[in-house]
C-alpha cells in the first residue's frame, strides 16, 4: 500500500508564535534576529520589500512598535538585496512620513533607512 501525504493540508500549531507580528509568512521579530546568511539567502526579496513597505504605511502612527520593526526589516533586507530590489522610487513618502510622525524613534529609524537606500 502506498501512503499519500498532502503537505499542504499538514499543519503544526505553534502557540508560541500566536502573538508574533507577521508580514506575509515572515515573523518580523524572529527575522530580525536571524543571521546575515539567512537574510542573504532570502528567496523573494522584492516581494517581501513590498509587503513590508505596505505594512509600514498602514501602521505609521497607529502602532509604533510594528512601524519600527517594518523599517528595520526594510533596512536589513535592502542592505543585502539592493541589487535585486533596485532603486527605491518612493523616497518622498518616507520623507513625508518622517515629517508627519510624532515618534522620534520612528524618525530616527527612517533616517537610517534613507541612508541605506
Amino acid at each position: 500500500d502506498l501512503i499519500a501525504w498532502n503537505h499542504q493540508q499538514f499543519l503544526v500549531p505553534y502557540p508560541s508564535l500566536d502573538d508574533e507580528v507577521r508580514v506575509g509568512n515572515v515573523y518580523m521579530r524572529l527575522w530580525l534576529q536571524a543571521g546575515d546568511g539567512f537574510i542573504k539567502s532570502w528567496g523573494e526579496p522584492c516581494r517581501l520589500f513590498e509587503l513590508l513597505f505596505r505594512r509600514f504605511l498602514c501602521e505609521l502612527d497607529r502602532n509604533t512598535q510594528v512601524t519600527i520593526m517594518c523599517i528595520r526589516c526594510l533596512e536589513r533586507l535592502y542592505m543585502f538585496h539592493a541589487d535585486q530590489i533596485g532603486p527605491f522610487l518612493d523616497i518622498m513618502i518616507l520623507i513625508r512620513s518622517m515629517a508627519s510622525t510624532k515618534s522620534v524613534e520612528t524618525q530616527h529609524r527612517l533616517l537610517a533607512l534613507l541612508a541605506t537606500l
